[in-house]
């Protein structure tokens, strides 16, 4: 899914914080050309194009997955 809600985005970061306190849950906001993920989850990141998607998507999965890794 599109990962947003037509509710309150607070009450969405209320959840993700929530599912985040479980051990190995990580929940990650990806926004395209849309920054509401940054004030909604906890690991975000904004891509501006398609071709920055492409190019930053797996470093940017990568280089969070591996701070929580122990």
């Amino acid at each position: 899914c599109d990962g947003m809600t037509t509710g309150s985005k607070n009450d969405l970061h209320n959840v993700v914080t929530k599912m985040e306190q479980e051990d190995g849950i990580i929940v990650i906001g990806i926004g395209i050309l849309c920054t509401d993920v940054v004030d909604t989850y906890n690991h975000a990141k904004v891509f501006k194009n398609i071709t920055e998607l492409n190019e930053g998507l797996a470093p940017y999965l990568i280089e969070t997955l591996n701070a929580y890794i122990k």
